[in-house]
């Protein structure tokens, strides 16, 4: 019968769906207790096997030790009796210095040697995840900061400029947000230069051909010849080279890339590697304990840890994401993963979100084709995401149906 909980799903905080970032610490603790809780029943069960063993020894040498006084008779039926009594005597204390022997052999010595792996593993993974929740507490410190200062930034850009958006230009793999920041990028170019030039640098900065024509359609660089251009020069304006305006939004853009950077890398850091942390702290000893014999009862770790799962588990796995959340555009524009439906639905101007109807225009388009195993296959199964998958689906853009 499948397990009613998996491990990996059960060790989460109550209030998941609704923390602000995720309270690892609340499950890892409860988790630990009662892994020092097996640790000590390890310890009770290895001193209790070590007393039967010296209980068993013990008797095992007094018995041996009984002195045995010959009946001056010994043709009687008594004195046949007594001699039974004293051979078994001697052939029980054999035995149980033999048990004592094998008791330490099949159960004490394995469950010693067991006890101290179990500890060692334990006692280093712990370490080793309690520090990834330090790291990631102080990556949460850091992203309240960066979004605090880039909040700042923007405000005071409002503060001169009330009407100020910011833009998003695209040119080839590259996004910029402000004119001036594509001046930035062609800084090193000559103000006069051929076409080898600039596909040599192009290529150089890994870009098609095809961003050059774009340069020239947005004014950044002109045609002067047929195979000689220049360098379009910053007009006066709102946004001119060492402006107030402009020292503010490169400011604001700076904080916003490091705000930006900083949710994907904690998102990144999140729950795959604690996930998985937490999945090695119940170490793989079920080889080990399957050979541990004790009265001829082999033990069941994977029951003993499902039962741990089902009596100490302390919520599932609904963390809340951390998003970016734009200060002009909110959290739907940059992403797509964990943004409410109805604040992607407000950015389209749609009632539906676009990658729901995509999705089921693409199953549409194809479930004619299906037979019936595959139609349930599409409605009642979850599918992992490839790697590239996920990243389009968290960043939201170029979210796309194959």
């Amino acid at each position: 019968m499948p397990f009613a909980h998996a491990f990996q799903t059960s060790f989460w905080s109550p209030t998941a769906s609704i923390d602000l970032y995720p309270n690892f610490k609340y499950g890892f603790d409860t988790l630990h207790k009662r892994l020092a809780q097996s640790i000590t029943e390890n310890e009770i069960i290895s001193q209790y096997i070590q007393q039967r063993i010296e209980s068993e020894r013990a008797y095992g040498q007094s018995l041996s030790k009984l002195t045995i006084i010959p009946l001056e008779d010994d043709l009687t039926g008594l004195s046949r009796c007594f001699g039974v009594v004293c051979a078994e005597s001697e052939t029980s204390a054999k035995e149980h210095v033999a048990r004592a022997e094998n008791v330490n052999t099949t159960a004490l010595d394995p469950l010693q040697r067991f006890s101290v792996r179990y500890s060692r593993i334990i006692a280093t993974t712990k370490q080793a995840i309690e520090q990834q929740m330090d790291q990631f507490e102080m990556l949460v410190k850091q992203v309240e900061q960066a979004k605090l200062n880039y909040q700042t930034r923007c405000k005071a850009i409002l503060t001169l400029q009330p009407t100020y958006r910011p833009t998003v230009i695209r040119l080839g793999t590259r996004v910029f947000h402000e004119r001036f920041e594509i001046e930035d990028w062609l800084r090193s170019l000559n103000e006069t230069l051929d076409r080898k030039m600039i596909i040599d640098w192009l290529e150089s900065e890994n870009q098609s051909v095809s961003v050059m024509h774009d340069l020239i359609g947005l004014n950044f660089i002109r045609q002067v010849d047929e195979d000689l251009f220049e360098k379009v020069k910053t007009k006066k304006g709102f946004f001119t080279w060492n402006s107030r305006q402009e020292v503010y939004v490169k400011e604001m853009l700076q904080a916003d890339k490091v705000y930006r950077d900083l949710v994907i890398k904690i998102d990144k850091m999140l729950f795959i590697s604690l996930a998985a942390s937490l999945s090695n702290t119940i170490p793989r000893f079920k080889e080990t304990v399957d050979n541990m014999m004790l009265y001829q009862e082999t033990l069941k770790p994977d029951k003993d840890v499902q039962m741990i799962v089902e009596q100490y588990r302390t919520g599932q796995f609904i963390p809340r994401p951390i998003l970016y959340e734009n200060y002009f555009y909110g959290t739907s524009r940059h992403q797509l993963f964990g943004v409410s439906l109805e604040d992607l639905s407000r950015n389209e101007a749609s009632l539906i979100p676009r990658f729901i109807s995509s999705g089921i225009s693409f199953i549409e388009s194809d479930i004619s084709k299906l037979e019936n195993e595959g139609i349930f296959f599409i409605s009642f199964f979850y599918i992992l995401l490839t790697k590239k998958g996920r990243k389009e689906a968290y960043m939201g853009d170029k979210f796309t149906f194959r």
